[in-house]
Formats: structure tokens, C-alpha cells, sequence
């Protein structure tokens, strides 16, 4: 199993079915394409606050680097967080978008698992991810189980919860940050289609988790108006 962080790798001329991975989670935008024997290719970008100019010129670049074609892709699966909430729908949306224009099927992981699934699993393991309002998300790992989170909390709190733990994190909390891998997000997906075990939650639907609801609301009164228009038509 190889992984790179930067650049374009080919892995094999195999293609079958082809599974396209998005991740717009944490600071990079990444691309991975996969088919039946492994990845195919993976390329990640630095996109701190720009994954909306980055990912589509990225997901271009792959397809014509590789000379895939979309209609050759069967499922498209994204990181879901948690994560900042623009540069999260980026990748969330887009995803939904390809796998609805294409007729694939679209699925989501957990940025967490993602991280935890690109570190040994002997060792207890705690991710940490910025949430929003610039909040540290973070869930504890014990081999292949999530035992807690996702969840905020401070980070002495975080820290407290398993203080024996490798701590993994995509903000600078005083280690040094790792991003999300693509081909990680790709091969985890590839693993759980197949039955293996993963680390943490296995598959889910391709929605943003939001560990906070969102801070704007519609007024109560605008509502209600609302309300007493539809029913007085």
C-alpha cells in the first residue's frame, strides 16, 4: 500500500470500475481515482481557504493526467468532517454533484477515521480537526474502535481523555500537522466495500458532519409569516 501526499502516481492499467475520492476537510484539496487493483492515481494541493478554486482545476487535472473518463466511475466517496464548514460542503457537494451527473453512488467517511486509518492501529490514537468557529473536533481511537467522538472540546480536555495517546492533528496544536491522504480515503473506502475492518465507523452517507448547528437562522416571525401565507392561499 503506497501513500504520497503531493504529486502524481500510477499504480496500475487496470481499471474496472472506477471509484473517484474527494477530500476538501482540513487545509488541502485531494483527489484519488482507484479501481479494482488499487489506486490509480492521487494528488494533493495546498487549498487553506481556497478548496473552491482548487477542487474542480484538481478533479480536471486527474481525469486528463490519467485519461479517465467520468462515465467510467461507479462511486465517488468524500471526507465529511468534521471540518471548517465551507471548505466541507466543497467537497461534500461536489461529490454529490459527479455521482448524480454520472449515475454513480456517492459515500462518506469520517475525517477522523480517515486520519486514524494512515497511522498504526497497535496504538491508541487521538485525531483532532478544526470545527467550526475554529473548534477542535477530535475523536479516540483503541485499535480498529472509535471509543469516543466526534466530539469539541478544549484541548487540555481532549488531551485528558487518553493521555497516552498519539495525538494526530490537522491544525498546529504544538505537533506537527498532517493532512488527510487521498489514497487513504480511496483505499479505506476500497477496504470497507470489500468487508474488512476499518478503523472507526465504515461508510456513511455523503453529509457534512456539522458538530454545531448552524449559526444563521431564519427570524421566528418571518416563519410564521410564512406559514399563515401558505395557508390562507
Amino acid at each position: 500500500m503506497e501513500h504520497r501526499f503531493g504529486g502524481l502516481f500510477m499504480l496500475t492499467n487496470d481499471l474496472g470500475d472506477l471509484v473517484l475520492a474527494i477530500d476538501t476537510s482540513a487545509q488541502v484539496a485531494g483527489v484519488a481515482l482507484a479501481g479494482v487493483s488499487g489506486v490509480i492515481a492521487s494528488e494533493s494541493r495546498p487549498a487553506a481557504g481556497r478548496q473552491v478554486e482548487e477542487l474542480a482545476p484538481l478533479i480536471r487535472d486527474v481525469m486528463r493526467k490519467t485519461g479517465v473518463e467520468f462515465s467510467s466511475i461507479s462511486d465517488v466517496v468524500c471526507a465529511v468532517g468534521p471540518g471548517p464548514y465551507t471548505s466541507l460542503r466543497v467537497g461534500v457537494m461536489t461529490a454529490q454533484a459527479i455521482a448524480a451527473a454520472v449515475g454513480a453512488t456517492a459515500h462518506g467517511v469520517c475525517t477522523h477515521d480517515i486520519l486514524a486509518s494512515q497511522f498504526d492501529s497497535m496504538h491508541d490514537l487521538i485525531t483532532i480537526t478544526q470545527a467550526r468557529r475554529r473548534e477542535p473536533a477530535f475523536s479516540v481511537y483503541v485499535g480498529l474502535d472509535r471509543v469516543t467522538g466526534p466530539e469539541i472540546a478544549s484541548l487540555d480536555d481532549i488531551i485528558q481523555k487518553s493521555p497516552k495517546a498519539k495525538v494526530v492533528a490537522t491544525i498546529d496544536i504544538g505537533v506537527p500537522p498532517v493532512s488527510p491522504n487521498p489514497s487513504a480515503l480511496v483505499e479505506y473506502f476500497l477496504g470497507a466495500q470489500q468487508g474488512e475492518q476499518v478503523r472507526g465507523a465504515g461508510l456513511l452517507p455523503p453529509v457534512p458532519i456539522y458538530l454545531r448547528p448552524a449559526d444563521v437562522r431564519e427570524p421566528i416571525d418571518l416563519r410564521g409569516k410564512a406559514l399563515r401565507a401558505a395557508i390562507n392561499q
